[in-house]
């Protein structure tokens, strides 16, 4: 006990230290595309520009508080102290606490680790075959990828994990139409979205974020096999004009990052920090109505290369002029959707 209880401090503290990196690390510039932005604009401007982000590909990054992040760590801290002491009861807690901050955000690779790794201990510490087994899938059912360091557990333990592994239930889902978001966190695993291409999820209850460079975030905490019934409401994330953008979700207005560019149509960029609150809901428009992306279809392509030089050239200046990455409280995503 006592000497994977030393291993076990060892790993916390690399984890906390690498999570502090990922915490303040300086992310690349982040491109938010406006209503009237046709999606085949932003796609280039994100080609054309590869040290550049959507606000999709961003969202591990802003997405996840460094209050909760901080919480997540301390609590993975006195875990470590409680399993060092042996003291059992006092252990078993702590390390459930840690699991409980489980789905209550879209966590990072590290982040996940720990919760990952408090599940294995309390499945070490159960005290019987089935509730050892029972944590075992629930660790399976969060991160079905998970591989603990071999040193850190009993080998007993591991190989009842890559056991249950083989056994773990599967469920296929899959999206008839096209819901206009490009990626779904599950459990903070990004996976794009597209019609008929199915996810192989575990069959169990997931975290699911569907984001977007242009929607709102939606989360919901729900079975597996109901996602492909589930339908993100599509609400605008900026709107407005290139001159007088306005931000239409509140989480972005409070807590904007530094880094990020507003992209309209015609060749025009603003400043998200620049950008007024008008956080009235908006409509809720289906892709297929917005007569802006209509209108986009049937003009003339315009070109792009002088187009995103200029978004490269702003989002230099921006760095310039002090807008650099900080942390932040991080808001949660809306629940929306239906």
């Amino acid at each position: 006990m006592k000497n994977y209880a030393f291993q076990t401090i060892r790993l916390g503290l690399i984890l906390l230290s690498l999570g502090g990196l990922v915490a303040h690390a300086n992310p690349t510039p982040i491109l938010i595309q406006s209503a009237d932005l046709p999606d085949e604009d932003f796609k280039a401007a994100l080609e054309a520009n590869r040290d550049q982000r959507s606000f999709a590909e961003a969202w591990p990054d802003w997405g996840v508080s460094t209050d909760l992040r901080r919480e997540l760590q301390n609590s993975f801290a006195r875990a470590q102290r409680a399993f060092l002491e042996s003291e059992l009861q006092a252990m078993h807690a702590e390390w459930e606490k840690v699991y409980d901050f489980a789905y209550k955000a879209d966590w990072s690779t590290i982040d996940r680790e720990m919760i990952a790794i408090a599940m294995l201990r309390l499945a070490q510490l159960s005290p019987s075959s089935e509730e050892t087994d029972r944590w075992l899938r629930r660790t399976l059912e969060f991160d079905e990828h998970f591989e603990p360091k071999a040193d850190l557990f009993p080998p007993p333990l591991v190989e009842r994990l890559h056991s249950l592994r083989k056994k773990l239930a599967k469920v296929s889902v899959t999206w008839r139409e096209e819901l206009g978001f490009e990626l779904v966190y599950i459990n903070g695993v990004p996976h794009p979205l597209r019609a008929s291409l199915p996810l192989l999820l575990p069959d169990a209850t997931v975290r699911a974020t569907f984001v977007s460079a242009k929607f709102t975030p939606v989360t919901r905490v729900m079975l597996a096999r109901d996602l492909s019934q589930f339908r993100p409401a599509r609400n605008w994330l900026v709107g407005g004009t290139c001159e007088k953008p306005k931000i239409h979700w509140g989480p972005l207005a409070e807590q904007p990052p530094k880094d990020a560019a507003l992209v309209f149509s015609g060749l025009c960029l603003a400043p998200l920090n620049g950008a007024a609150a008008s956080l009235e809901k908006p409509n809720e428009t289906p892709l297929a109505l917005a007569p802006d992306l209509e209108r986009g279809k049937n003009r003339v392509k315009a070109d792009h290369t002088w187009l995103w030089l200029g978004v490269g050239i702003f989002l230099g200046y921006a760095a310039l002029s002090g807008l650099n990455h900080e942390s932040h409280s991080g808001p949660p995503p809306v629940t929306e959707g239906f």
